[in-house]
């Protein structure tokens, strides 16, 4: 259960840790992300609660203050499963708010410096992770080299290229970066799939509840017809001796 003591102490915490203006260099103060630290080793509840605030202030309109937040992020993962879990689990979520999603439309917001280096830092922790737990959660690689592959797209179109063999090139990075947002949404997918399955396997029971219960109700009813005309038989049996 949470404790909401804690759980308010824990939200001031990584308040502090995002603050662009209270943080210098892109960097959340150490002794804050220590507290945050051992804060959340007193209940998995404040893992989780944890995960959320930092994805709220990691879709802030801000990179600076998305930068701090995968910071902490980053220290958060390296010491909880409960919160590697958490993740992998919405890890398209997390590949949209540090590197942007292209197809559909959204960008990073500014500064632009600070885009770039968000770009930069989620390139270097998912390749660490991937390096650590990725024998454990198979698409961290997946998610890394969709990272990759987000990274070479955005330099590739800021630098000055001749127009010959362009529109090619630009194909095939096009999709590659489908194969590998696939690759990506797939536990998703998976997930999803697997709900609309133990739902179709309720709605079978519940129909095959229903059959049975219509079935004893009808045999109820043609015993009740027996008995009528049984006794309709003795009746006029009956009669018929006197």
């Amino acid at each position: 259960m949470l404790d909401l003591n804690q759980a308010y102490k824990l939200e001031e915490l990584l308040h502090a840790a995002t603050d662009e203006e209270a943080n210098e260099g892109w960097v959340p103060r150490t002794h804050v992300v220590g507290d945050v630290k051992r804060l959340v080793k007193k209940s998995q509840a404040l893992v989780m609660r944890s995960y959320d605030i930092l994805m709220e202030k990691m879709a802030c309109d801000d990179s600076r203050g998305r930068l701090l937040a995968l910071e902490v992020c980053h220290v958060l993962m390296l010491r909880s499963k409960a919160f590697r879990d958490l993740v992998v689990e919405n890890l398209s979520m997390f590949l949209e708010l540090t590197n942007g999603a292209k197809r559909r439309g959204r960008g990073l917001p500014r500064p632009q410096d600070a885009a770039g280096r968000l770009r930069e830092r989620s390139r270097e922790v998912l390749r660490e992770w991937a390096a650590k737990y990725g024998t454990y959660y198979k698409s961290l690689a997946h998610a890394q080299r969709y990272a990759d592959s987000q990274s070479a797209g955005v330099a590739s179109r800021e630098e000055d290229h001749p127009a010959e063999g362009g529109a090619t090139a630009a194909n095939q990075r096009e999709l590659h970066d489908q194969v590998l947002q696939i690759l990506v949404d797939l536990p998703d997918f998976k997930e999803e799939y697997r709900g609309l399955a133990r739902e179709t396997e309720g709605l079978l029971d519940v129909l095959e509840e229903s059959l049975a219960a219509a079935a004893a109700a009808s045999s109820d009813e043609e015993e009740e017809e027996d008995d009528y005309d049984d006794d309709d038989d003795d009746g006029e049996g009956g009669g018929r001796r006197h």
